[in-house]
């Protein structure tokens, strides 16, 4: 299961309608709130228009499941990402010039290429299952090898060390306005 997009279309394989929902608006498990029960089962989706895919995509989700989505600032449980050690050796500045990227990882370990810290709180955030919010202010791109025991670590206690250690980045819990993806049955 799974969806991919690239410029203005979007594919899907096997999602649930949950997930297709969040493809079509953008949304993140993390930041969606469900105010109706969708429909179980998997499906295929391919919106390929040359203009308006996801206006399209968003429309036949109102009809065959008659709900729609929406934004909305909600306060909620937040983790802050900031810098507790500046400098620390395993966020490096990258030393890739040009637009490419890389990232990926497996249990434990997690690498990208020339990426924002945006990616590092993207983790965190699929890892902690919470919204997580940048405010380390490093504005430039950084190449990352971080590694951590994931293999007996429930609450990711091992992960949040790891990137104390090797990254200098702290989580701190809060509350804060997030923006959220709000999803209702269709008027």
């Amino acid at each position: 299961a799974g969806w991919a997009r690239s410029n203005y279309r979007i594919i899907g394989i096997g999602d649930t309608a949950d997930m297709l929902v969040q493809a079509a608006y953008g949304g993140r498990d993390t930041r969606t709130i469900f105010l109706t029960k969708l429909p179980l089962g998997k499906y295929d989706f391919i919106s390929n228009l040359p203009s308006n895919s996801f206006k399209a995509l968003k429309q036949e989700i109102k009809q065959q499941f008659g709900v729609v989505g929406r934004p909305e600032m909600i306060e909620t449980n937040v983790l802050f990402l900031k810098v507790k050690q500046p400098n620390a050796p395993g966020l490096k500045p990258t030393k890739t010039h040009d637009r490419s990227s890389s990232s990926g990882g497996l249990s434990g370990e997690y690498q990208f290429v020339n990426e924002p810290v945006s990616a590092v709180a993207n983790l965190a955030e699929d890892s902690f299952r919470i919204p997580v919010i940048d405010q380390t202010g490093l504005k430039r791109n950084f190449d990352v090898d971080l590694k951590w025991d994931g293999q007996n670590d429930p609450h990711h206690e091992n992960l949040k060390q790891a990137m104390l250690d090797q990254l200098g980045l702290e989580l701190v819990t809060g509350t804060a306005p997030v923006e959220m993806l709000v999803v209702e049955k269709a008027k």
